[in-house]
């Protein structure tokens, strides 16, 4: 493999097997201001996984681990975090849509920044008791 890139005319594919019908992956992409802890971010993220393990219903969509795949993007805004999940075929995007529902508390529990437009920012902040 030298990485070349190869055509294949359409009229020479005879044959072709989808190594990946019985799973997709849920893609996880989220960003989070640069003051954040990445290690935090990476707890929020385990906390969020075992959290969907537990529960009876989003489980079952579940076919692999949590992959944390690192900072996949910097930008003016923010460092945008990617994981990914190996799960059965979703095609309305359920399992992702309920990972960030449970993503957010999460970071908001640790204090991490989350962008949250081009200009602005979330700080969470624990609330002083008089």
């Amino acid at each position: 493999a030298t990485g070349e890139l190869q055509t294949i005319p359409f009229s020479e594919v005879n044959h072709v097997i989808n190594h990946s019908r019985d799973y997709g992956l849920a893609n996880i992409q989220f960003a989070v201001g640069y003051q954040a802890d990445l290690k935090e971010v990476d707890e929020a993220l385990k906390a969020t996984y075992e959290q969907l393990m537990h529960h009876k219903e989003l489980a079952r969509y579940v076919k692999g681990e949590l992959k944390p795949l690192g900072v996949s993007r910097l930008d003016e805004w923010g460092v945008t975090i990617h994981a990914s999940i190996r799960i059965i075929p979703d095609p309305y995007n359920f399992l992702t849509s309920e990972f960030y529902r449970l993503l957010i508390p999460e970071l908001q529990k640790r204090q991490i920044p989350m962008v949250l437009s081009p200009t602005a920012s979330i700080h969470t902040t624990t609330p002083v008791q008089p």
